[in-house]
């Protein structure tokens, strides 16, 4: 929860400082470390593992979605005025 708060709202605080709005993966990325952690740490894996694996998938889907460009679909309303 520490790492969804702390990305998620670091990442917006980013954004509104830097005048941008962009959606990105913040909260996707935290919730995959968040879950693989106790899944680790339940199937009894070494806790230097437990902690390394997870860092290092959440870096590299992190770096890999600002090089890829990745993003999150985005809802877009189109507003069409009707003629009778």
């Amino acid at each position: 929860m520490a790492a969804m708060i702390t990305g998620v709202l670091g990442g917006i605080l980013r954004d509104i400082l830097c005048n941008r709005t962009t959606i990105e993966l913040y909260a996707s990325v935290s919730l995959i470390i968040a879950l693989r952690y106790p899944g680790m740490y339940y199937l009894g894996i070494d806790h230097t593992i437990t902690l390394l694996v997870p860092f290092a998938g959440g870096l590299g889907i992190r770096l890999s979605a600002l090089y890829w460009n990745w993003s999150p679909p985005v809802f877009f309303y189109l507003f069409r005025h009707w003629q009778d």
